[in-house]
């Protein structure tokens, strides 16, 4: 007989639990096993161990994973992110020597809607052929470079294309190839970008960044150029948090609060915007690109009026920290065609 109060199982009560077992439910055998034994076994115990012992009757010759391997799969886990990282395109900040000893030209370009049934394609590609064609000017590509409304999404919007999401994506990858190749300094992805992605798992956009050799900056990140020796620290992203209609740059100023660059570049609200000012010590550049989508079901229900077409640029000199914003970039590269053309090297 078990010691007095005692909760421990020996081999007798167990065998005995079993034949009880046999006539009587589950409480009733605990109720017996503790007055016979001086037990204190819960039901909830008895219940649990009379489980086990039956299990034990049965012999598995191939069962997987018979182990506790919780940890060793953590561990396997950590490894497996570190290998992978190794395979991932994306990054948030990119490091940039230009080798140039000239005044140069940077445009941000983006919200070309490509397939939507009023995109203005015919200035997206004069815009396109302009600043492949003009020395010393850099683009970075600022997102939703495809209309790419799916079945999935915003129901209705695929009503307004002029082509599929599969066509939009082959005439995205043709623009980007011969118009941004030789001078994107970043890619950057867009959530109408972002539409296939949480479809189908699928990022044609990494795809792209790969065949132009450019960095492919995520929804967006820092850009830090060293041009003659002066450093220019560029933060631009698709979109960013506390956009207003009041205040239109208060999604900038925000963001320049928390990284200080000397540009800030969003997109995505289809209006074109710069705003100068010197805060912290220094002067910055508050900027937001065009669009060439005019309008749409949805801006013309809520109002928003038609996009501006106008992508901005920003003109950076060499050996003295300067820069010089134009809403439009045409104003822009006369004034940069002019400088280059009047520097000496």
């Amino acid at each position: 007989m078990a010691n007095q109060f005692t909760s421990e199982w020996t081999q007798d009560i167990v065998q005995r639990m079993m034949e009880l077992a046999k006539e009587h439910p589950l409480p009733k055998v605990t109720e017996m096993l503790n007055e016979e034994f001086n037990t204190d076994f819960s039901y909830h115990a008895v219940r649990t161990k009379y489980t086990r012992s039956k299990k034990n009757k049965i012999n598995y010759h191939n069962r997987k994973n018979t182990e506790d391997n919780a940890e060793k799969y953590i561990n396997l886990v950590i490894q497996s992110q570190k290998e992978l990282e190794k395979f991932d395109d994306y990054q948030t900040t990119i490091d940039i020597s230009l080798d140039e000893d000239k005044p140069i030209g940077i445009v941000g370009t983006g919200d070309w809607h490509t397939g939507g049934l009023r995109t203005n394609h015919e200035q997206l590609i004069k815009d396109s052929e302009i600043i492949n064609g003009t020395d010393g000017l850099y683009s970075i590509l600022m997102g939703d470079y495809a209309d790419n409304y799916l079945q999935s999404g915003h129901k209705g919007a695929i009503y307004g294309q002029i082509s599929n999401p599969d066509k939009q994506k082959e005439m995205v990858e043709h623009i980007f190839l011969k118009y941004y190749k030789e001078n994107a300094l970043a890619l950057i992805k867009g959530n109408h970008d972002a539409f296939t992605e949480k479809s189908t798992g699928e990022d044609y956009l990494k795809v792209i960044a790969r065949k132009m050799e450019t960095p492919y900056l995520w929804f967006g990140g820092n850009i830090n150029i060293n041009l003659g020796g002066i450093e220019y620290k560029i933060h631009a992203r698709h979109n960013y948090r506390y956009n207003s209609s009041i205040n239109t740059t208060n999604s900038q100023r925000n963001l320049f609060n928390s990284t200080n660059a000397d540009i800030i570049m969003l997109a995505h609200l289809h209006f074109n915007e710069i705003h100068s000012k010197s805060a912290a010590g220094k002067d910055t550049h508050w900027v937001r690109t065009g669009s060439y989508k005019i309008t749409d079901e949805y801006g013309e229900y809520l109002g928003f009026g038609k996009a501006d077409t106008r992508m901005p640029l920003l003109i950076l000199f060499p050996k003295t920290k300067k820069i010089v914003p134009y809403r439009d970039m045409y104003d822009g590269i006369d004034y940069l065609k002019w400088l280059r053309e009047r520097v000496t090297v």
